[in-house]
Parts: structure tokens; sequence; C-alpha cells
């Protein structure tokens, strides 16, 4: 994560102590800063990351979604992003596609790349189920990088973060 940061600020998609309040006052975006953060319902049993973006020109280009997984000590435990779909667990041992973690749940799911080329459009989704997640885990992040091209070529990008069981979401 820290290597990412720092890539980020190197391209210039941001700098350092840059203030990202402007978005925050736009009502599409909460930006959560140091100390900060969000609730959800004590029994969530699932998150979902959605993301969408566009791009113009004739060749395809990514917005990569991830998820990174560590346990308690900080250590990286697992991933899953468009080539690594499936973690079992959460724990990369775990990791083998087709086979269930604790409840019979696979606990990482990631879409890979959904394309539409027509659409000048693609997407991913990140399924979390928390009840699968091995009780090692400790935290996940989720990253979005641009990885054949910089940001400012990407069209209105989208992500969405939500538990896909609440009916008000």
């Amino acid at each position: 994560l820290a290597t990412a940061v720092a890539n980020s600020e190197r391209k210039k998609y941001h700098r350092r102590g840059m203030d990202f309040s402007r978005v925050q006052r736009s009502g599409v975006s909460a930006i959560l800063r140091k100390g900060e953060s969000v609730s959800c319902s004590p029994t969530i049993k699932r998150v979902r990351l959605e993301e969408v973006w566009r791009w113009s020109g004739r060749s395809t280009i990514f917005l990569d979604a991830s998820c990174l997984v560590y346990g308690f000590d900080g250590a990286r435990m697992a991933q899953v992003d468009y080539s690594k779909r499936v973690s079992v667990s959460g724990v990369a041992a775990g990791a083998t596609s087709g086979v269930t973690g604790r409840f019979g749940e696979v606990a990482l799911r990631h879409s890979g790349d959904v394309i539409e080329n027509d659409k000048h459009e693609g997407r991913h989704t990140i399924d979390v189920s928390l009840r699968g997640l091995s009780d090692k885990v400790g935290a996940l992040y989720f990253t979005l990088s641009a990885w054949t091209t910089a940001l400012s070529q990407i069209i209105r990008p989208e992500v969405r973060c939500y538990d896909p069981d609440e009916k008000s979401a």
C-alpha cells in the first residue's frame, strides 16, 4: 500500500498534503481522513465493491480494483484482483478455486475484467463474505490503480462500496 501511494505521488496523480475537501463537498464521495471512520451494521455479512470506468479511443484501458488482506500483525496474507480471482479464506494457503472456506463460503471473489468494448466501458466487482474470512484476517484494503494508462485518461470512474444485503443501499 505504501508503494502504491508513493507511485501515485511520483506519477502526479496526487500530491503530498492534497486537500480532497472539494470532492467531499460535491456530495458524491466520502473520503475519510486519519482518525475518521464509517460505521456499518454489526450484523453485516457481506461487502461488495463495484468499480466502473470508461475510456475513449480504440485501445481498451484498465482501471484495476484489488482487495489486499492483512493479518493482525500487519503481514500481507492474500489478495484478489483481475488475475487472482478467488481466496477461500483470505489466507494465501487457502486460496484454491472451487473449495469453500468457513461456513461453506468463499471469502473473497473478484469478477475479473468485464469489458464492453462497444460501450468503451469496463467493470470489476469484488465480493467479500465476512463470515468466510479466516479469524487470522485483521484488515481488508480495497485499492484502485490505472494499469495501462494515466488516471487522467479514465473517463468518469465510479466506485461504490456497500452491503449488498441492505435493501436501502
